[in-house]
């Protein structure tokens, strides 16, 4: 992939410059004319909510989660993963490679996964009560395609 042109050059998209729009269509019209190596988790997550552009940014995103995940970073984006996981099970199954590495990466690491490093950055029991409870349904879920 050329990680210099961005989601727009790749695909061949018009240039669309609006002023017009949701907020949401302006950032997304910004990350599809960002280089590919200039997307932020932000552009990404706003990316997978929308399920725009799958086969270009999945795999950014592993790698990037997979850095993350294997270092036990302090740095891991869990609402990144939760975007990931919550990506329809159409696109796993006709990608069955890339979703092999990302149930690898889940399965071998998921202690990794739950308990994060970042603690002084999170509320741990706001993590614990709310969002943990809702990544492990989302890893099961994801596990089970």
């Amino acid at each position: 992939m050329e990680k210099d042109k961005s989601i727009s050059e790749i695909k061949g998209l018009p240039e669309v410059k609006s002023e017009f729009g949701s907020s949401l269509e302006k950032n997304i019209l910004k990350a599809e004319q960002k280089p590919i190596k200039e997307l932020t988790n932000e552009d990404l997550r706003i990316l997978l909510g929308q399920n725009l552009h799958l086969e270009l940014i999945v795999p950014i995103v592993l790698d990037r989660l997979k850095f993350d995940i294997l270092t036990r970073s302090e740095d891991l984006d869990v609402m990144l993963l939760t975007k990931l996981l919550q990506i329809e099970s159409n696109y796993w199954e006709d990608n069955p490679e890339i979703k092999n590495t990302f149930d690898s990466l889940i399965k071998n690491n998921r202690q990794n996964i739950e308990e994060p490093q970042n603690k002084d950055k999170i509320d741990l029991d706001v993590y614990r009560q709310q969002e943990l409870p809702e990544l492990r349904k989302l890893i099961d879920n994801f596990i089970r395609i």
